[in-house]
């Protein structure tokens, strides 16, 4: 027989077998009629084997050495590649079905046979090509492949879950400790009679890659369960029983009756971790260990690497962190247990396999002691001086030039003695030959009590700075500038509510002007008894000063604006003086006087003793001022004043200059009077005073542009008012033109 036409055979039966393998599959997975077995199969696929190593062979000896170019060897060679590739997807398909039929017929408890039969037929559907085949004949194959893997992932998922089974409470609060008494995790080795073969059960869920779903899953349990409970309670201690009849090994959370009160150590809590890990190890995974290849994942690695972070947080977070000590001077004798305690328990889990080797996110920060201290101490600091900040400001002190420590001269190379300490920090009163008053002095005034302890905190903070190593000093020295940064951040919003007060916006004014006077000086007391570099120029705090002083004034003089606007509104009810001779208009205008000396006098009495008395005077004089300017521009205005109208102006505002007595009385006698800083207090005594002047005695107190009238008006505010109180006559056309005449010559 020719080679043409031994491919045409091998072709049709290649054909024939194809049609015969498509039905067995068919009936078998998609009829569920099973008609041939595997082995049948292989019988009906060995002839056509032997027929394509025959022909292959042909093709060696004959084609290959002929000329491939002929276009009948070309058919030749394309019909044998066809023919070649059907019969490879027939024994694909052949071998499917034969790992599926294996997997289906292994014994209910040999997962790992299942898994590995499994597994090949994965791996041969992974590389189908569906093109040479029908579809309907993949999917079948696919499909069974999914059902069986499917019914193996659930036989594995009950095996698991007699394996391993959860105990807690289910309504207690996990933050109490008697809410974890009840949890515990038990391994069960044995079910419904027989053994269970843990390292088949952990290879067969690796074939099927749902192992590390599971791992997972416990280990997050096994976080949450145990090892948060036993690191956040110091009485909580595992409890380990085993029972090899039984064949269960069980770990159980229970409160030991005879732990003291005191702060559990961090060598105690390693130890309960430690315990959790290896009771896992020898319960869960020591006989998979025993089998397992060295290039196979260990279990407790792969636990470790899904909860280590999250465990070392806590670790650090509620043992290593708050075993850090509290002064510096403890540091240095720290017991050395603390870092070879770390050390040892993270060497133990690298041996027991929970952690990778190399691994040292607890050593690393016991390490770094000294770091973490003065992180801490940072904190602290600013944790201290927050609260501070946040206490009411309206409980007062007084200060005085006599204890203010800024004022305490130190020269530019000297050390501070112990006597210079107690003064700085406020143990020992300040002698007179350390202050400097004349030149650099805080007035008498009142401040909040929480201020002068946060100052009081500032100078402990920076004398101690100066008995520090650098690494330190210089992280107390910015924690000491932070303070100041927090102050103006924290207290305008904290107390926005108070500082709406008069008395606290004051209060507020002085606390900010206290800080920023100690700013001034405090970088310059302590540097020369700095460490290291501290001691430059650049240790300062002069750039707070601005600051602090922008941060009181704008508090200062937004009460300074609304107290102006409440002035201004009860003025509103005189109508600009308007009509001012009627009983109802007299009264109101009355009303209005009384309001606004009504708030002056409570302003006075609220800031008198609070503010400095210089500062104070100024601050009513500008709120007298406003009043005073309001009024004599509603005056100016008008055109027109009738002698009963300027006579019954002139009793109102003089009752306004007599009764302001009652505000310029909180002074003492030594200090000038506030009506000396009210910048319209004498152009408003004019005023009152030519509304019942003639125009010769106006004239007169002109006096050509010399007078006393002349210091407080000008020419065309007299001018004007003259209009208003005198008809249009010579004599008044005669007044104006001597008033017109000198603001002329004067121009001139």
């Amino acid at each position: 027989m020719g080679l043409v036409e031994e491919i045409k055979a091998v072709s049709q039966k290649a054909e024939h077998i194809k049609a015969t393998i498509y039905q067995v599959i068919h009936k078998e997975y998609r009829d569920v009629f099973p008609s041939k077995t595997q082995q049948d199969l292989l019988r009906v696929m060995r002839p056509l084997l032997k027929d394509i190593d025959d022909l292959k062979l042909k093709f060696q000896n004959e084609i290959i050495t002929a000329d491939l170019a002929s276009f009948k060897h070309k058919e030749l060679l394309q019909e044998y590649n066809t023919i070649e590739v059907v019969t490879n997807l027939l024994q694909v398909l052949c071998k499917c079905h034969k790992e599926l039929s294996l997997s289906k017929n292994v014994q209910s408890n040999d997962f790992v046979a299942a898994a590995f039969h499994l597994s090949i037929v994965k791996s041969e559907l992974a590389s189908f090509d569906v093109k040479n085949c029908e579809i309907k004949i993949f999917k079948a194959l696919r499909n069974e492949f999914v059902n069986q893997q499917t019914k193996l992932c659930i036989h594995l998922e009950e095996a698991w879950g007699n394996l391993v089974s959860w105990t807690f409470s289910s309504n207690a609060s996990w933050d109490s400790i008697n809410g974890h008494l009840k949890t515990s995790l038990k391994i069960n080795l044995r079910s419904n009679g027989g053994n269970i073969n843990v390292a088949d059960l952990i290879k067969a869920m690796q074939m099927v890659q749902d192992f590390k779903t599971k791992i997972k899953s416990f280990s997050q349990k096994l976080y949450t369960y145990l090892f948060k409970p036993l690191v956040s309670f110091s009485a909580l201690v595992p409890v380990c029983e085993r029972s090899v009849e039984n064949g269960y090994h069980v770990l159980k959370i229970t409160k030991n009756v005879l732990k003291s009160t005191k702060a559990i150590k961090q060598a105690e809590v390693f130890k309960k971790i430690i315990d959790v890990v290896r009771f896992v190890r020898e319960s869960l995974f020591s006989e998979y260990n025993k089998i397992k290849e060295e290039n196979e994942e260990d279990p407790m690695i792969l636990i470790g690497s899904f909860i280590w972070k999250d465990l070392s947080e806590v670790l650090i977070a509620e043992h290593l962190a708050t075993a850090l000590p509290n002064t510096n001077s403890i540091i240095d004798k720290m017991d050395t247990a603390y870092i070879q305690d770390t050390i040892t328990f993270e060497l133990d889990l690298i041996k027991e396999g929970f952690i990778l080797p190399g691994s040292s996110i607890l050593t690393n920060y016991v390490k770094d002691i000294n770091v973490h201290f003065a992180n801490k101490m940072c904190q602290d600091i600013l944790s201290e001086a927050r609260d501070l900040m946040l206490i009411d400001i309206h409980n007062m002190i007084q200060v005085s030039p006599s204890c203010d420590r800024a004022a305490i001269s130190i020269s530019e190379n000297e050390q501070l003695d112990k006597k210079i300490k107690n003064m700085l920090l406020g143990l020992d009163s300040i002698q007179d030959e350390f202050l400097s008053v004349d030149v650099f002095a805080f007035p008498i005034c009142y401040i909040s009590e929480s201020v002068q302890k946060l100052v009081d905190f500032i100078y402990a903070q920076m004398v101690k700075a100066t008995e520090s190593q650098y690494s330190i000093a210089s992280k107390i020295f910015y924690s000491c500038r932070d303070i100041f940064e927090l102050y103006v951040n924290v207290v305008p919003i904290y107390h926005k509510e108070s500082l709406k007060l008069p008395q606290l916006a004051a209060l507020h004014y002085n606390n900010c002007m206290y800080l920023s006077h100690h700013c001034i000086t405090l970088g310059h007391q302590f540097r020369s008894s700095l460490p290291g570099h501290l001691q430059s120029a650049l240790t300062t705090f002069i750039d707070y000063v601005p600051v602090l002083r922008r941060c009181g004034t704008r508090c200062f003089t937004e009460q300074i604006r609304s107290q102006q606007q409440d002035l201004m509104a009860a003025l509103d009810a005189c109508n600009s003086f308007v009509n001012c001779v009627s009983n109802g208009s007299v009264e109101t205008i009355q009303r209005a006087i009384n309001q606004v000396l009504h708030v002056l006098t409570r302003l006075s009495k609220v800031w008198y003793g609070v503010l400095p008395i210089t500062f104070f005077k100024k601050t009513l004089a500008i709120l007298f001022d406003s009043v005073l300017e309001n009024i004599i521009s509603s005056v100016l205005k008008l055109e027109d004043i009738s002698a009963e109208e300027a006579g019954q102006l002139h009793s109102l505002l003089g009752s306004l200059l007599e009764r302001s007595s009652v505000i310029t009385q909180q002074c003492s006698d030594e200090f000038v009077g506030i009506k000396e800083h009210v910048r319209c207090w004498d152009k408003f005594n004019m005023l009152i005073q030519m509304l019942e002047a003639s125009l010769q005695t106006i004239v007169a107190m002109w006096d050509n542009g010399e007078g006393e009238l002349a210091k407080c008006m000008n020419d065309g505010e007299v001018r004007t008012l003259v209009r208003a109180l005198f008809q249009n006559t010579d004599r008044r056309s005669q007044a104006l033109a001597k008033i017109q005449q000198k603001s002329e010559a004067f121009l001139l």
